[in-house]
């Protein structure tokens, strides 16, 4: 098993609309994990055909979702069950709620049940809270969101709809910062095959737009941090499998859900909805989740899947 993050560096903007509501005013500033799964798979079956038989089914890589980084810090989600400290006044409390991403240190630090991971004074915009103001100064923003007016086509003509005029949501990344993720890739071969894919997705773009040249990005590739914590927490999303729910597999687990939707690709086809665990989501040991069929295509009459895999890191297996 090989371990590598990925930190993507946008060329452009990104529009991501992850849960498929096609609700372009807003757009998401992460990329989740079963999004990038499946564009990764989409790039590496261009590039390797031979590999369709079980590229959807069980692919030679697990992928966490990808997170925002500057520089040399790396965020992750905010534990569920990382404690607050006792007796903080309301105000406090509620700036603490905006602590959505926590750098390495601080994450780790939440995730084992201590206190002083706390540093309001740390806290940026966007959610981001860093251990190190040097390193990420108070000002600064990782990502900016502007709002393009647009005009809504008539399918009937190819026109423009008269008077349907729309907002699509654009996320401009800073030049020192992007997005990263972790990967787990069963051998070297599959590592190689990976970044082919990766590189060619960077290349193609991902998200809406891309033939506008939206989500085009470059990549490097660094070793992945040490990270350790008391329970199992997930870094992706999770839909669990038969072998995860055995008996009291919630138990002392706290955890978010979040529905996925969305459309298949290359038609007007919706996938079937899906609960998941959310990022972040504690679990008292490691799950492994599974790959869910959503539908199949109506061209290519093929099953569809989402990648609904855990990676989780801390706790036991």
């Amino acid at each position: 098993m090989i371990e590598r993050c990925f930190k993507l560096c946008f060329r452009s903007a990104l529009h991501v609309d992850s849960r498929g509501t096609a609700f372009y005013e807003q757009g998401e500033p992460v990329i989740r994990s079963d999004t990038l799964s499946a564009a990764i798979a989409c790039q590496w079956l261009q590039l390797f055909p031979e590999d369709e038989e079980v590229l959807f089914r069980s692919p030679p890589y697990l992928l966490s979702s990808a997170f925002p980084f500057y520089r040399k810090q790396m965020f992750l989600p905010r534990p569920v069950a990382c404690s607050k400290p006792a007796g903080e006044n309301p105000g406090i409390q509620k700036r603490l709620k905006k602590a959505q991403w926590l750098d390495v240190p601080l994450w780790q630090k939440a995730a084992n049940g201590r206190d002083d991971w706390v540093m309001l004074k740390g806290l940026r915009h966007g959610g981001l809270m860093t251990s190190d103001a040097r390193e990420f100064p108070e000002h600064t923003q990782l990502w900016q969101v502007e709002s393009k007016p647009r005009i809504a086509v008539d399918r009937g003509n190819g026109g423009a709809a008269e008077g349907l005029i729309f907002h699509f949501a654009r996320i401009h990344y800073q030049s020192e910062g992007g997005l990263c993720f972790f990967a787990r890739l069963d051998d070297q071969g599959a590592l190689s095959r990976f970044e082919a894919a990766l590189r060619l997705l960077g290349e193609c773009g991902i998200g809406s737009d891309r033939n506008s040249g939206h989500g085009h990005f470059a990549f490097e590739s660094c070793d992945m941090p040490t990270i350790n914590s008391k329970q199992a927490v997930c870094l992706s999303l999770f839909n669990p499998d038969s072998d995860d729910m055995s008996e009291g597999w919630l138990e002392k687990a706290q955890y978010l859900l979040d529905r996925r939707g969305g459309w298949i690709s290359g038609s007007s086809w919706r996938k079937a909805d899906v609960r998941m665990f959310a990022e972040g989501s504690c679990f008292s040991r490691r799950m492994r989740g599974r790959m869910v069929k959503v539908g199949k295509h109506p061209r290519y009459d093929h099953p569809v899947y989402r990648d609904g895999r855990a990676f989780m890191v801390g706790g036991s297996a």
